[in-house]
């Protein structure tokens, strides 16, 4: 689902090229609760909206934009809103990732962590497992439920992105 109709033409035309049939997509408000996906899926991947300063690489007119505190306190606010809303859709023992191709902490494990606080039924889960399977190069921090991509550190084939995985639990 994504609120942007392009965005979705565009994960159609690449699941028809890479043979994947099972991808249905929605036009959807990720700020709205779509009553008919409460506790329906497995699995929910939450790829927010985010300032982008992990892509700068490949988008690098992203620079010339204004980055404040209160562009990335509205942005923190709509990612923890998209996060929450979609944390509904998720089946106890389900998982839902949350992820941006952003740097920033504003925008990452400090979003996660307000959520998790408001919402218990959630679990972080660790992601050393993940990262050392795919030998990502990941940030080295106290943070190992967290993957921290830094483009040119960690591998300079990647983008800079973020992720954390979440259990829902009984």
């Amino acid at each position: 689902m994504d609120i942007n109709r392009n965005k979705l033409k565009t994960v159609e035309n690449n699941s028809k090229r890479l043979g994947i049939d099972i991808i249905k997509t929605e036009q959807n408000d990720g700020t709205k609760l779509n009553t008919k996906y409460i506790n329906r899926a497995d699995k929910v991947l939450v790829d927010v909206p985010c300032s982008g300063l992990g892509v700068l690489r490949r988008k690098p007119d992203i620079k010339w934009q204004t980055f404040n505190r209160e562009r990335f306190a509205k942005l923190s606010k709509l990612q923890g809103e998209i996060l929450t809303i979609s944390s509904n859709y998720v089946k106890n023992g389900g998982v839902l990732v949350y992820s941006t191709c952003s740097t920033e902490n504003e925008e990452n494990s400090e979003v996660v962590k307000k959520f998790l606080e408001k919402t218990p039924k959630y679990k972080l889960e660790s992601l050393n497992t993940f990262v050392e399977k795919r030998k990502l190069n990941a940030n080295k921090s106290t943070e190992k439920e967290f993957i921290k991509i830094y483009p040119g550190i960690s591998n300079s084939r990647l983008d800079g992105f973020f992720m954390a995985r979440m259990i829902k639990r009984d």
